[in-house]
């Protein structure tokens, strides 16, 4: 993926139960990064193509290993959860390594396939799991005595135009037509008051705290998702890197704002 300030991709997942027994037909195709939709006027296909930085195919043609990770074909267009976070996550973890802040955003109607993006389940682990052994794969080859490297995660959820915290049990929030409230400062810019931030130093530690997050989650079911989140999540990633040259000590930060 070439370096630009922000990137637009659309991945098409395999039909769920309730499709396949509605006997559902695909209407999109994928060709690189160009995706089309067949549009039907006067009992005629129209196609109509839309082109993106990446368009993904994890609709068919991929099989199930020994471990339970969906793996593509052979000689398949299918984009594995590992394919997505190279083309995407890679990027921003370069972007949040030189300073910047940046943000990766899954956008798309309830049971679009949203978490599993994000987060995946089992081996099939998600752009957030991966951007976080990324990270500390990262600091490990770290062979500069100079350089130290501090990560903080928070996770809150808005839901209903309110923010909480979701490191915090639901008993132990403010009233849910209050929330926390959102801020702005010429220091920290707009940030979010009382929101709890954890020092991490694995990847186990993070996988174990959005465990914590998830159980503290919004949900609810609908027609289209018996287990949908009613909410959005927002995962922040917080890095900061210290450099001491001359007895004197510089810090870079950066946040990764994962949703």
């Amino acid at each position: 993926m070439a370096e630009k300030a922000w990137c637009i991709g659309v991945r098409v997942r395999p039909f769920n139960h309730r499709e396949q027994m509605l006997g559902a037909t695909a209407c999109i195709d994928m060709d690189g990064p160009t995706t089309t939709i067949g549009r039907i006027e006067d009992t005629t296909m129209v196609p109509m193509n839309f082109t993106f930085d990446a368009s993904f195919w994890s609709h068919d043609g991929f099989e199930k290993d020994d471990d339970g990770y969906f793996r593509p074909l052979h000689g398949s267009d299918y984009a594995d959860q590992a394919h997505v976070f190279e083309t995407f996550g890679k990027a921003l973890l370069d972007f949040a390594w030189a300073g910047h802040d940046c943000s990766l955003l899954a956008y798309g109607q309830t049971g679009a396939g949203k978490s599993y993006s994000m987060m995946g389940y089992g081996k099939n682990k998600g752009i957030i799991s991966r951007v976080c052994e990324e990270i500390f794969e990262h600091i490990a080859t770290n062979a500069n005595p100079d350089l130290c490297y501090e990560v903080a995660v928070s996770v809150f959820e808005l839901y209903n135009e309110v923010v909480q915290d979701l490191l915090v049990r639901p008993e132990r929030r403010p009233p849910s037509e209050f929330g926390l409230d959102i801020c702005e400062s010429k220091l920290h810019g707009i940030y979010i008051d009382r929101l709890e931030r954890r020092p991490m130093h694995s990847c186990e530690e993070i996988e174990q705290l959005l465990e914590e997050a998830t159980h503290n989650r919004t949900v609810g079911s609908d027609l289209m998702n018996a287990t949908g989140s009613r909410s959005h999540t927002f995962t922040r990633i917080e890095i900061k890197q210290v450099t001491t040259q001359g007895g004197r000590e510089s810090t870079k930060v950066s946040m990764i704002n994962l949703v």
